[in-house]
């Protein structure tokens, strides 16, 4: 690629630049020349002492702010959060790629937890988006099947549950659930799940210490939205997927067929309670032996109506 970024040392472009180039207009010797850094992004202006031209060798930008001395304001900046995440690391893995390059060890100071979620939203919505394209693709050539009056695609998916903590013990503060479509391989339906929020836990902590409850927490998009078990994400996230592909407001389809594993809880609450079976006056499912179930607590599934 032509227009690359490539890693030189300053000094030896100070050299290059004050015994070898002139300014275009009038032909005085460049003898002075400023870089300026934010974050590890950095731009080089020139200006002539003899015609007054001035000149700026340009980062790249995002385009959506004019302040250039904002850290968020240059492309680079974006992409090291961006690669950091990708390797599993924070602000301090970033550092340590400032320092080993000669770049800013200290460049992102307090705006890199503030990039990090800003960043973190644009990728919920873009994950949403191939969600959907998905979905649609899934249903593609299937013939559609009359439900309550409206015409909707069959789906057959695959479905579990994944947990940020290696061992499998069931106390990981994090999960995620993804449903998978049987015949394209792709994520059709998906729901995160966190116990904590940090700036939440940070809040509470600081309100108990300072003896002030009445300070409300900052406005912040909180992860926190779940109460309850780990394993318990499980069955919540695949009633939540079966629900998000029922109401998909760019395709409409149902989940026909689901491959689970042998998990009690997520079999109960992908079915209808006896109680809106009777009310809708379906029968119930029936055993192996065809006889109709019947449920110690009609209310059990959790399927809507």
């Amino acid at each position: 690629m032509d227009d690359c970024h490539v890693l030189i040392r300053w000094s030896q472009i100070d050299k290059l630049v004050k015994q070898r180039m002139a300014c275009v207009s009038c032909g005085t010797p460049v003898t002075t020349f400023n870089r300026r850094t934010v974050g590890i992004a950095t731009e080089i202006d020139f200006s002539c002492p003899t015609c007054k031209e001035k000149h700026t060798a340009a980062a790249l930008t995002t385009g959506t702010n004019d302040n250039k001395e904002r850290i968020d304001s240059y492309e680079l900046n974006w992409r090291l959060i961006m690669s950091m995440q990708l390797l599993g690391e924070s602000q301090v893995g970033g550092s340590i790629i400032g320092l080993m390059l000669d770049l800013n060890t200290d460049a992102f100071r307090n705006k890199w937890t503030a990039m990090e979620l800003q960043l973190g939203l644009e990728q919920v919505k873009i994950g949403k988006q191939i969600i959907a394209l998905n979905l649609k693709k899934e249903t593609m050539g299937k013939i559609a099947i009359m439900c309550d009056g409206v015409a909707k695609y069959p789906c057959s998916v695959s479905y579990d549950m994944g947990w940020q903590k290696a061992a499998k013990t069931y106390d990981s503060l994090s999960g995620h659930g993804l449903m998978i479509g049987a015949r394209t391989n792709r994520v059709v339906a998906s729901q995160n799940y966190s116990k904590v929020c940090l700036i939440c836990d940070l809040h509470s902590n600081a309100t108990t210490k300072n003896t002030t409850p009445e300070v409300p927490v900052r406005a912040h998009e909180c992860p926190r939205n779940h109460e309850g078990s780990s394993k318990g994400m499980e069955a919540k996230a695949a009633l939540e997927c079966v629900n998000q592909v029922w109401t998909s407001d760019e395709t409409r389809a149902f989940i026909e067929v689901i491959c689970i594993d042998d998990d009690a809880s997520a079999k109960a609450y992908l079915s209808h309670s006896f109680a809106d079976l009777d009310a809708l006056l379906k029968a119930h499912p029936t055993t192996k032996k065809g006889v109709p179930k019947t449920a110690k607590r009609d209310d059990k599934g959790r399927l809507p109506k």
